[in-house]
């Protein structure tokens, strides 16, 4: 199918095949996904009981980035698994075709391309919004990734700090817009999301060391006298944990965590602040960042003892 044809077919024509997508997508990931995307299923559900529109553009924006990223981390199998040069261009060829709208006639590869398609044009149709710009600067974030896996190096803090503030800055700005919350901004979540960030880093620490992909910066091996090899050489969490030098970096990181927190809750006491919102930043963000302290709280602990 040619993405200009899904530019013709009613919005409410594709709903009931996004849905189908959604569903099982959310199932893949519940049951094979490698990254744990369980609390932002169960935000989405309360999302879905207070806006279901701005719910499912939110979703479907989610999960077709969420596919690319797995693809292109490798944790999921893909026709162009072995050729993921090849797969970012012809992705790159496809948000083209959906700026383009009526004027392309590309092919779409993958389902879950007509996730994204149904995003823009329900938040151009619908809220009036345009989405795109923050699907390429999203999109950019995961060449990135791709990029330095195959460099294999530390980078420096400025390029670490520039590719968060991309990702997780317009993910929030756009997820404020999607859902129609003008109550708060995303500087009021600057707190939030760091501590979120950082508990991403912590936690797929193995994992992104195993795809060559460092978050650690160079500054910050030289201020905590830690030897690259000792992070690429790494195997498990334990071995991370018991090397004293990456122990002080992993507990500092823990109390950035909780200072985050603490933050950003001095920034939203007393915002007007919608109902789906609160219990959306609870259940996909705050929840997991309290569990995470506590579980490296407590594990940090006894491997120290």
């Amino acid at each position: 199918m040619f993405i200009n044809t899904y530019f013709i077919t009613p919005l409410k024509g594709l709903r009931a095949q996004v849905a189908s997508i959604i569903e099982k997508e959310a199932r893949y990931l519940n049951n094979n996904g490698k990254k744990r995307v369980s609390h932002f299923i169960k935000g989405f559900k309360v999302l879905d009981l207070f806006d279901k529109e701005g719910s499912m553009i939110l979703k479907s924006f989610y999960f077709w980035a969420r596919f690319i990223d797995d693809v292109i981390d490798r944790d999921r199998k893909h026709i162009l698994s072995n050729d993921i040069k090849g797969f970012i261009e012809e992705k790159k060829h496809f948000l083209a075709g959906v700026a383009q709208k009526h004027a392309s006639f590309r092919e779409i590869h993958d389902e879950q391309d007509l996730l994204l398609i149904y995003a823009y044009r329900a938040a151009k149709e619908i809220l009036k919004i345009d989405i795109m710009d923050s699907a390429f600067k999203i999109f950019e974030t995961m060449e990135y990734d791709f990029q330095r896996s195959k460099a294999a190096v530390f980078p420096l803090t400025s390029e670490l700090n520039d590719y968060f503030d991309k990702l997780d800055i317009t993910s929030i700005y756009e997820a404020l817009r999607i859902m129609n919350e003008s109550g708060i901004t995303k500087e009021d979540l600057e707190g939030l999301n760091q501590a979120t960030r950082l508990r991403y880093t912590v936690r797929d620490l193995v994992e992104d060391i195993s795809n060559n992909i460092y978050n650690i910066s160079q500054e910050e091996l030289i201020a905590y006298n830690i030897k690259p090899e000792e992070f690429s050489n790494a195997k498990s969490f334990e071995e991370l944990w018991l090397n004293p030098r990456i122990h002080r970096w992993i507990d500092n990181n823990t109390t950035k965590i909780f200072l985050g927190l603490k933050r950003s809750r001095q920034a939203l006491r007393g915002k007007k602040i919608k109902l789906k919102t609160r219990l959306a930043l609870f259940l996909c963000f705050k929840l997991p960042c309290r569990l995470a302290l506590i579980k490296w709280g407590l594990k940090l602990y006894i491997l120290s003892d």
